[in-house]
This record gives structure tokens, C-alpha cells and sequence, in this order.
């Protein structure tokens, strides 16, 4: 039997924001490591890597609003994300646009979606994206927003209807000092770049 060796390593460096992607990034140098990489070589490839596209991906600052392009539909990265902007902005105020996704989704983390949800300041809640499931009877975003009203009377969002809908709402919102997150794996991801380009002329 091999002899275990603490080994305490030092200033290890990475662009992506969460203390998730910190653990991550701990965990991804210690298999290197054990895989009989150089730690120097290891310590610089983290600190270059700048991550994938939609996973807190930024795509512009102005006027003190920060806009962010972001893959979380599971509750946990949704809270993963939250606290990750929460941590960075504390004095901003967090606009989700969320598309979830999947009905079987919805349904089996029902009470998780409401949980986490309620942790913004506001919440545009765009329709269920089926990804090939038939509907369930009672899992439509509809109800869930209704549901997140009846959670806490503090919670503020809306239901959209459809692409149309949303451009609406957002060209219609005025964002003061507050972080926009777009968020989920279905269609709402084609819809991002429409409604960055909007705000973009917007907050020109």
C-alpha cells in the first residue's frame, strides 16, 4: 500500500464565476494530478480556460445592468447560478427570464422549481419546452406561476405567452442597477441573442 501524502497546493486561478465552478475546478486539478500531470501546467490551463458557452456566459454591462446568457433548467444550477450572482451583486436586483424544460422535469421537481424561484426579485416565466414529451395534465407554466404567488406574497413575475410576448415586456421594462439572466436548455436559447441585440440599442 502506497503511503498517503497531503499535498497542499496554492494560488490556483480561474475566470469562471461560483464557488460551484471553484469546486469543479478543485476537483478536475486533483485528477491531473493523480494522473501524473506537471501542477504548473495544470495551475495555467485552468487560469486560460474560459469556460462554455451559456454557462454564465456575460454579454454586456451598461448603465450599471449586467446581462447574462445562462444553460440552468435543473433546479440545483438554477440555485447554483442565483447564489453566484447574489454573491457578486448583493445590491442588485436578479430579472430571470426561464423557460423550463420538460414536463417530467417540472413535474418530479415541482416543489423545487418554486423553491428556487422565489429566490429572485423578478421572474419572467415562459412556457414549458416539451423537448419531444406529451403534455401532463396540471404541469403548465401558467399553474406554476400561479403556484410561486401563492409560495410567497413577496414573489414578483409574470406568465409569457410566446416570443412576441417577452420582446414586449423586456423592451417595455426599465433596469436600473440589476442583473438580467437568461436562462434554460430549450428555445429560450435561440431567443437570447434577439433580446441582447434589443437591449443593446436599448441601453446604447
Amino acid at each position: 500500500n502506497r503511503e498517503k501524502k497531503i499535498v497542499k497546493i496554492k494560488n490556483i486561478n480561474v475566470k469562471l464565476l461560483g464557488k460551484h465552478n471553484a469546486l469543479n475546478a478543485a476537483a478536475a486539478f486533483i485528477v491531473c494530478l493523480n494522473l501524473g500531470a506537471n501542477q504548473n501546467i495544470i495551475k495555467k490551463s485552468l487560469k486560460n480556460f474560459s469556460g462554455v458557452q451559456r454557462r454564465m456566459t456575460k454579454v454586456f454591462s451598461k448603465n450599471n445592468n449586467d446581462f447574462y446568457d445562462d444553460y440552468a433548467h435543473h433546479p440545483t444550477e438554477i440555485s447554483n447560478t442565483l447564489n453566484t450572482v447574489r454573491d457578486m451583486w448583493p445590491n442588485k436586483r436578479i430579472n430571470l427570464i426561464f423557460q423550463p424544460h420538460r414536463y417530467s422535469r417540472t413535474k418530479d421537481l415541482l416543489e423545487q422549481y418554486i423553491n428556487v424561484l422565489n429566490d429572485t426579485d423578478y421572474l419572467y416565466l415562459l412556457d414549458i419546452y416539451a423537448a419531444g414529451e406529451k403534455t401532463i395534465e396540471g404541469i403548465e407554466s401558467k399553474i406554476l406561476i400561479k403556484k410561486l404567488h401563492e409560495y410567497s406574497s413577496r414573489f414578483k413575475g409574470i406568465y409569457i405567452k410566446n416570443k412576441t410576448d417577452l420582446i414586449s415586456k423586456i423592451e417595455a421594462a426599465e433596469f436600473k442597477n440589476d442583473v438580467l439572466l437568461v436562462m434554460g436548455a430549450g428555445s429560450i436559447g435561440s431567443y437570447a441573442a434577439e433580446i441582447h441585440t434589443l437591449l443593446a440599442k436599448k441601453y446604447k
